[in-house]
């Protein structure tokens, strides 16, 4: 098991709540891989995808908030 953190983007119900609603899937190794993703997630293509990552966050596999 390897503890080398990673980052994924993902929208919780809210600010306090630890449920999530979407998770990009991936284990990105750096914060500006992790961006570049949220960044195609939350581009606006219309539709139920833009809807889906509205307020979409980068986290660290332990669970912090990346600041933006």
């Amino acid at each position: 098991m390897s503890n080398k953190i990673t980052y994924h983007v993902v929208v919780r119900s809210n600010q306090f709540d630890c449920d999530i609603i979407a998770d990009c899937g991936h284990k990105h190794k750096s914060i500006g891989a992790a961006r570049h993703c949220m960044d195609k997630l939350t581009h606006w293509q219309g539709g139920e995808s833009f809807q889906r990552w509205y307020n979409a966050r980068i986290e660290t596999s332990t669970g912090e908030r990346v600041d933006q």
